[in-house]
């Protein structure tokens, strides 16, 4: 165990470095591609490269899942504040699945409105086309699936943090303050909200952090707060090809 670990103070450290890493890669990303010269042949030609999805996908969970494995194994992290280990069962398991299924049918209900809406309004533009496509495909859940385990995994890093700083009640919506207020800080961000599908896909991301840290603040079980974010994009995506099938009929 690392110095001032008891303390907190390693692990609130870690978590300011943990998001603040992510703003700042995305404008180094940006900044590489005004580079010139043989440094900007180099970042393009890596841009181009037939592997760099696959790349990129293996440094985000090597982000996503390692710091915080890492931090766990270091003794910076505490496996109980983020959800893990000593987990409680009765009736806090149970008043957070029900909480959990309660928001999951609240979201899939107000997105399948909103495509119908939308699509009636005169727009034929899918809302989670990507999602859908996924969902569609053989092994497509698979993205799925990671990308719920790279985000409960970072927003328990940094509830975390906070809950060892302040407490469960006050540290989740810190966590969840601190985590909107990174997404706010990326380059790029507020932009994207002028697209609507870029902007329904951040508001359900939204949306599910908003769920599963109020899953968390009744049953402080990562796993739990895993299955109801899977659960809660499934069912949003598919209530919104529902509502696109309905209308379109």
């Amino acid at each position: 165990m690392i110095p001032l670990a008891d303390s907190g103070v390693a692990w609130l450290i870690a978590a300011f470095i943990y998001l603040a890493v992510i703003p700042a890669w995305d404008c180094f990303a940006r900044w590489s591609l005004r580079w010139a010269g043989a440094a900007g042949r180099l970042a393009a030609g890596v841009r181009r490269w037939p592997g760099a999805p696959w790349l990129a996908l293996a440094a985000r969970l090597a982000y996503c899942l390692g710091v915080p494995y890492a931090a766990l194994l270091l003794g910076v992290a505490d496996a109980r504040r983020m959800g893990l280990a000593g987990l409680p069962w009765w009736p806090e398991l149970p008043v957070g699945a029900a909480a959990g299924l309660a928001g999951t049918a609240l979201l899939a209900w107000s997105w399948g409105r909103v495509a119908t809406v939308t699509y009636r309004r005169g727009s034929r533009r899918r809302l989670f086309l990507a999602e859908w496509k996924a969902l569609r495909a053989p092994w497509g859940w698979v993205w799925l699936v990671l990308e719920v385990l790279c985000l409960q995994m970072s927003w328990a890093f940094v509830r975390g943090a906070a809950i060892r700083l302040v407490g469960l009640y006050a540290g989740v919506f810190l966590g969840l303050a601190l985590l909107g207020a990174t997404w706010l800080l990326r380059p790029g961000r507020l932009e994207s909200l002028g697209d609507i599908e870029a902007r329904a896909s951040a508001f359900l991301t939204a949306g599910l952090a908003v769920i599963t840290s109020l899953v968390f603040l009744y049953a402080e079980n990562l796993w739990l707060c895993g299955l109801v974010h899977g659960l809660g994009l499934a069912a949003t995506v598919l209530a919104a090809g529902r509502a696109y099938a309905r209308a379109s009929s």
